[in-house]
């Protein structure tokens, strides 16, 4: 069986119902914030700066979906019918320290702890979305936030909008990726048994840390990790990140953006912009 993990930080993340003949197990992680702060069977990433978006999406405002547990989610909107699901479990890993502080490079014990579900379905870390009659490129799916989902629907008409969720919600990989402790994790696991060979899904990473965060110690990112018989690399369960640029960079502000000024009036310059879109407010 195989094994996905799918983090992100400060991220929007959209799954279609593309995933058609996956793999064996799947875990995926979702959002979490940086404090000093997936793969198509393509391997490939599109670059789409040139989309202009308009309107917004539509977050946990359909019955029948807010009624959906995460088992229901996944079954109904992450996966397409040729898998078999087991193991479901949404929540987050907590790093226990051998030494005094909670530093993530220090020895000690990664612990998983499921999230509370909130009986606000806006509240919760994890839930549905559609499309909305915008031009946004997904038609529905679930969205991972380390915040409040409902934070995610537009209009986008402050300079900054956070939600904090839970400190001790990390993830072992999301840190490896960044080099940093993370916080408000929403992480999505799961295993799964396909009917074929090939793996594809569509993702949207977003991040309200753009621009005036980017090359500071807030570093949100999103990754996506497979794991199973004959994969060997370098995060959990010898699993591999399926969520990189053509070139092998991560999926974070840090390595996508335009030019502009952070909140440290630090200059910088672009890094892989075609991949970058300003979104409209």
């Amino acid at each position: 069986m195989k094994k996905i993990t799918l983090a992100t930080f400060l991220v929007l993340l959209f799954f279609s119902g593309e995933i058609l003949a996956q793999k064996t197990i799947v875990s995926s992680r979702t959002p979490e914030k940086v404090l000093k702060k997936v793969n198509s069977a393509k391997n490939s990433v599109s670059a789409k700066s040139t989309l202009t978006l308009t309107g917004s999406i539509e977050v946990a405002e359909n019955e029948i979906y807010n009624d959906y547990s995460v088992e229901q989610l996944v079954n109904n909107m992450l996966i397409s019918g040729c898998v078999t699901t087991s193991n479901i479990r949404y929540g987050y890993y907590d790093f226990v320290s051998d030494d005094d502080d909670d530093d993530d490079d220090d020895e000690g014990t990664w612990t998983w702890i499921d999230h509370n579900w909130s009986s606000i379905p806006g509240n919760r870390q994890i839930g549905y979305f559609n499309q909305n009659n915008t031009t946004f490129p997904i038609d529905e799916g679930i969205l991972f936030a380390t915040g409040r989902i409902s934070s995610a629907e537009g209009p986008n008409n402050t300079g900054s909008d956070t939600d904090e969720m839970n400190r001790q919600a990390s993830d072992p990989d999301l840190a490896l990726i960044t080099g940093e402790r993370m916080y408000d994790a929403s992480v999505l696991e799961f295993d799964f048994v396909p009917n074929g060979t090939m793996i594809e899904f569509q993702f949207v990473f977003a991040s309200e840390e753009y621009l005036e965060y980017v090359e500071t110690k807030y570093n949100d990112a999103f990754g996506f990790f497979l794991s199973g018989p004959g994969i060997s690399g370098s995060y959990t369960n010898n699993a591999v990140n399926l969520a990189e640029l053509p070139h092998n960079d991560a999926v974070t502000i840090n390595n996508i953006h335009s030019a502009g000024t952070n909140v440290d009036g630090d200059v910088f310059g672009p890094k892989n912009e075609s991949y970058y879109i300003n979104n409209p407010s």
